[in-house]
């Protein structure tokens, strides 16, 4: 195998998350269908990260790296204009082994027209977590798509998205504190319990438990239907965004939130 290095700069990226560490390389696999696979990681400066990446042609597959990266937000980070890539045709090649093949901050763009292009970018993913979420409703999709391009932060167009979701009763704010009653009433009349005629039976939830425990109660509830519980972060530390969905369909629900920095799993994974 080759080797393939792209190399993160802390201070041009807009959410400098280490786990980005782990995150770019499994969404570079999956983009790829393997084709290029994680090969570790080792920090370059106090500023620089490099990641390391192994292919069976490094010089044919770079260029599906910078593809990637031009059509995808990774963690909120547009690093088209900020990563440097190098390539080499040894295996795990160290650095001064490998030839520099891209360098973004040689031609960057200006601030304003970085953060035009990540809201673009970041609109369209929302509308994607959006149209997966509703199943494709339509007046979800138009009254987003009207506000989500008129905002320039991608937490403003994120939280924008939840607000539209939960007013139409798409997502249930919970609290960690609710009372039984009021999670399992609540929680009823969300589109994805109703339209799929999923049961909500209190009387299976334990009285003493809190919302994870009646989380699990009703992916067992659900174990037949191919539903179950999922969850995100509010925007706050007191409330989460719980909602029923398809468990095999999770996985593309959750690809997607990393592009904006989003957590989004099974309950039972939280």
């Amino acid at each position: 195998m080759e080797t393939i290095v792209v190399v993160l700069n802390s201070s041009k990226m807009e959410n400098p998350d280490l786990d980005i560490r782990y995150v770019l390389p499994d969404m570079l696999q999956k983009y790829t269908q393997n084709e290029i696979c994680d090969n570790g990681y080792d920090y370059i400066t106090n500023e620089e990260l490099g990641i390391w990446l192994s292919a069976k042609s490094a010089k044919e597959s770079y260029g599906k790296v910078l593809a990637f990266l031009e059509e995808h937000l990774v963690y909120c980070n547009d690093l088209t204009g900020t990563v440097k890539v190098y390539i080499s045709d040894k295996d795990a090649a160290d650095l001064e082994d490998c030839t520099l093949v891209y360098d973004g901050s040689e031609n960057p763009s200006d601030e304003k027209t970085r953060m035009t292009n990540r809201a673009k970018k970041a609109g369209n993913v929302i509308l994607k977590i959006a149209a997966l979420l509703t199943e494709n409703d339509n007046s979800v999709a138009d009254t987003l798509a009207a506000e989500l391009f008129t905002l320039s932060d991608t937490n403003a167009q994120w939280q924008s998205c939840v607000r539209l979701l939960a007013e139409r009763h798409y997502l249930c704010y919970c609290n960690i504190n609710f009372e039984l009653n009021d999670f399992g009433d609540l929680f009823a009349e969300t589109v994805g319990v109703k339209a799929n005629g999923l049961r909500v039976d209190k009387a299976a939830f334990d009285v003493e438990g809190d919302l994870y425990d009646w989380c699990d109660a009703l992916d067992e509830q659900w174990k037949d239907t191919g539903f179950c519980m999922a969850i995100f972060d509010a925007e706050d530390d007191d409330n989460n965004l719980i909602f029923a969905y398809r468990a095999e369909l999770l996985a593309d629900l959750t690809d997607l939130a990393k592009e904006i920095g989003v957590r989004i799993m099974a309950v039972a994974e939280y």
